[in-house]
């Protein structure tokens, strides 16, 4: 049986998750994005890749509400969610992680996860006196510790782990928020080989949890080893999409990267 094939068709027959339709960003004159249109299918590690200043994570502040675009619209399970604001988008089941981490460094591991947790009854009576400490939440807390390979550091300060840990407790806090997409930006910057390869066996077990992954990443070895699709854009336009083999040889995406003289 030709395995390839099978695949192919399933992701085909799956459903879109998210669409970003003609979806265009201007800041003071600048074009960050110009009409941007995509789509992420359930259980896809979806890959967003182009040079510095391309618009990806602009791209991704749109989707997951840090500000509305300046054109075009996002959905979300078929739902308009363009103008909804971060904080409900997290609601409706989308997370994200930084170039930057930012934990509370004060905090220890397990106690950053439980922010995550609490989410949902933040600002309600019975957030305030109780569902927050309930045992059940600390077991989901060091469940996701356990996942991403963290649960020796649960009480450790989050300032004193190396960037490469304080990345797999940005993933656990952002499941946290149980989401069914979660968008990484650059979650292989500042880590070594191996270090990448850990973080992509992850990101491979949060997939096969029933997450859809969206990812920025420089790491081209990354990108192509995980990815089902990728989407590249230069200069805040799309010039190519599709599977690492394609993406891989073509002749703009090259250009993009390397020059015309390449």
């Amino acid at each position: 049986m030709d395995h390839g094939v099978e695949i192919d068709l399933d992701r085909g027959c799956r459903a879109i998750l998210l669409e970003v339709r003609s979806v265009s960003k201007q800041f003071h004159g600048v074009r960050a994005l110009q009409d941007v249109t995509l789509s992420v299918r359930q259980g896809q590690v979806f890959g967003v890749v182009g040079p510095n200043g391309a618009g990806k994570t602009t791209l991704f502040n749109i989707v997951c509400g840090v500000y509305p675009p300046s054109g075009g619209s996002v959905l979300f399970q078929g739902r308009d969610i363009t103008r909804l604001g971060s904080a409900r988008t997290a609601r409706l089941g989308i997370a994200r992680t930084f170039q930057i981490v930012r934990s509370f460094p004060r905090m220890t591991v397990l106690d950053n996860v439980l922010v995550g947790c609490g989410h949902r009854v933040y600002g309600t009576l019975s957030g305030l006196v109780g569902t927050y400490g309930r045992e059940a939440v600390r077991g989901k807390a060091m469940d996701l510790l356990e996942l991403v390979g963290l649960e020796h550091a649960a009480g450790t300060l989050a300032g004193k782990l190396p960037i490469a840990l304080q990345r797999r407790m940005e993933v656990a806090r952002a499941l946290a928020l149980d989401p069914l997409l979660l968008l990484l930006d650059e979650p292989c910057a500042g880590l070594a080989f191996g270090e990448s390869q850990d973080l992509v066996e992850l990101v491979r077990r949060v997939r096969d949890g029933g997450v859809t992954v969206m990812i920025v990443e420089h790491n081209m070895g990354v990108v192509m080893s995980l990815c089902d699709e990728i989407a590249v854009l230069d200069f805040g336009v799309k010039i190519a999409q599709g599977p690492s083999a394609a993406i891989s040889s073509n002749p703009r995406v090259i250009e993009a990267y390397l020059g015309k003289e390449a």
